[in-house]
């Protein structure tokens, strides 16, 4: 693991953002021989997205967002960074045919948490996730569904 998280780094280096995503892990979960370091996960993440990587887009949004369901309509109202930051990668991974962020983009305009509540927008997003077997994204279609839209 030693030789990983070295030759990870070099990656790094060499501007691979495979390894940029690869070595967050390992900081972002504390993998030996990496020590736990959520705010190197979280530079190696956006370092990965900003330069266009699906995967590093989704973890940056994760990690800078990690429960959608903990934020309140409030937060919602007044437009909490985190969450506007969160929208915004995970629409570039969305864009990219990333699924979880599929579903994330969709729970996020079905509960107008980053960007306006948009109830079909919503459900195109879960659709194209559930198309590709995302069970939650399934899931979330029935009620929208319903809603007739």
């Amino acid at each position: 693991m030693k030789t990983a998280v070295k030759l990870y780094k070099r990656a790094v280096e060499l501007g691979s953002t495979d390894s940029m995503v690869q070595l967050g892990f390992f900081y972002d979960f504390g993998r030996k021989p990496a020590r736990l370091d959520k705010q190197k996960a979280l530079a190696l993440y956006k370092k990965a997205a900003d330069l266009g990587d699906p995967n590093g887009c989704f973890y940056y949004a994760r990690t800078v967002c990690p429960d959608l369901t903990k934020y309140t309509l409030e937060d919602a109202m007044r437009r909490d960074p985190k969450i506007l930051e969160a929208a915004h990668y995970y629409k570039l991974a969305a864009d990219q045919g990333f699924t979880e962020a599929e579903y994330n983009l969709g729970a996020m305009y079905a509960n107008g948490l980053g960007v306006a509540r948009d109830v079909a927008e919503a459900i195109r997003w879960y659709e194209r996730a559930a198309a590709k077997g995302d069970e939650d994204a399934k899931a979330a279609l029935a009620p929208l569904r319903a809603l007739g839209v």
